[in-house]
């Protein structure tokens, strides 16, 4: 079971129409707010756009990461902070 279906995908300043074709219709596509900060602008934008408690940023490099170590680092920040809501 996923932790989220909140996806993002932050494309720096790139058109989103190449994006569109190749990702879930689900996907939120978005340029960086700050785009001259390189992939710090791109995590200020998800971190800004997302309405979850939570959010795991996965560089494009790292397209085979474990589900299972995200789902252990989210309910390790729940614990760690008395947290009992759900993402």
């Amino acid at each position: 079971m996923p932790l989220s279906d909140d996806i993002m995908i932050i494309i720096g300043n790139k058109s989103a129409e190449e994006f569109k074709k190749l990702l879930p219709v689900s996907a939120k596509i978005l340029n960086d707010f700050y785009y001259t900060m390189s992939p710090v602008g791109g995590l200020i934008t998800a971190a800004l756009s997302t309405t979850k408690p939570y959010f795991a940023a996965l560089a494009v490099d790292m397209p085979l990461i474990n589900p299972k170590i995200i789902e252990k680092l989210y309910f390790m920040a729940q614990r760690s902070l008395g947290d009992n809501s759900s993402a």
